[in-house]
């Protein structure tokens, strides 16, 4: 190889290497994130609710709070040309939401959450409590 060449490459090299560097982000995507908060924070009420329920509290405890899943649930069926509708009383669409709670002793609670009632509000459908290791 000629130092000509060597004299193109190198820099050419280095420029490339230090122009593409990718960077570690610790918040991929902060609109989720967002959203997942706005979420949590229209279930609030819900959740402390559920949780007075299932441990007998008054001012129910817990550390964090996630969702685990959202799934959408249809309610009409197609029958040939007609439509039948089935479970949800207010209309063709509900929303089933999947949160984890943990508590301060470790304990971590899975409640799932619908809104397939006739008001459309969400409402405490199961509920699985996790033991602390």
């Amino acid at each position: 190889m000629s130092i000509q060449r060597i004299i193109i490459i190198v820099p050419l090299v280095c420029f490339l290497i230090l122009s593409s560097r990718s960077y570690a982000n610790a918040d991929p995507n902060p609109k989720l994130d967002a959203l997942e908060k706005a979420m949590l924070q229209e279930l609030n009420p819900v959740i402390k609710s559920s949780l007075q329920q299932i441990y007998n509290e008054r001012y129910p405890q817990f550390n964090g709070e996630r969702i685990i899943s959202i799934n959408e649930h249809f309610t009409i069926k197609k029958n040939g040309s007609r439509t039948l509708p089935v479970d949800a009383i207010h209309g063709a669409q509900y929303f089933e939401i999947e949160v984890e709670l943990s508590r301060p002793d470790g304990e971590r609670i899975q409640l799932l959450l619908k809104n397939d009632g006739p008001d459309n509000s969400y409402a405490l459908k199961a509920y699985k409590i996790i033991a602390a290791p």
